[in-house]
């Protein structure tokens, strides 16, 4: 009985002692990570929209981000649209606003894909790229290449650009799609597609 009652009390305290330091791990390592994660995030978008030397944060899913200034639609459009998650206004070294770059969710094969897209206030794409994803591996994963994203180079935003199996010909809206990985393809493609919608909204 003392001997049960004694490995108690000596996993009662390594249970202690393990918490004590993850706690302490999570307090030491969060604000690192978190300046890791907004500084990635920092570099999609000088990626989308390398003319740009500022981004200002006008629509976001999450309110409590700091330094947050709404739009006055923000609220109402990302209501409206939720697979947008956040909209920055693009502005160059005079703080002149020459595009936006959004941060949209569209689901692919294996659920959410975090796709960047920037685009001018004329509305011609300047980039983008594919941030997180469950792809599969080898398929879906393709989509986070220079070949892919170079497709949507110059394409203009006007919600309608068309995923097809073929090669795209002069003057088509259109990508084609990586090959046995059409949704995904889609996928990203219904991510830059709301680019029109906020255009129409904060224009």
């Amino acid at each position: 009985m003392k001997d049960i009652f004694k490995l108690g009390i000596i996993l009662f305290l390594f249970c202690v002692v393990s918490a004590f330091a993850l706690g302490l791990t999570n307090e030491v390592t969060k604000d690192p990570i978190a300046e890791n994660v907004a500084e990635a995030n920092r570099q999609s978008r000088i990626a989308v929209f390398p003319d740009a030397t500022d981004f200002t944060l006008i629509a976001s899913a999450d309110e409590s981000v700091e330094g947050y200034e709404p739009h006055p639609n923000a609220a109402s459009f990302i209501k409206e649209n939720p697979i947008v998650s956040e909209v920055y206004l693009a502005l160059d070294a005079s703080n002149t606003p020459i595009g936006y770059v959004i941060k949209t969710l569209p689901n692919g094969y294996g659920g959410a894909v975090t796709t960047i897209i920037g685009f001018t206030m004329d509305g011609v794409i300047t980039g983008v790229r594919v941030a997180d994803h469950q792809e599969t591996p080898g398929l879906g994963a393709k989509a986070k290449t220079e070949d892919y994203y170079n497709q949507y180079n110059n394409l203009m935003a006007d919600g309608n650009i068309q995923v097809i199996k073929e090669d795209v010909k002069e003057g088509q809206n259109a990508i084609t799609a990586i090959t046995s990985a059409t949704i995904t393809s889609k996928a990203v493609t219904s991510g830059v597609n709301m680019s029109k919608a906020v255009l129409d909204a904060f224009k």
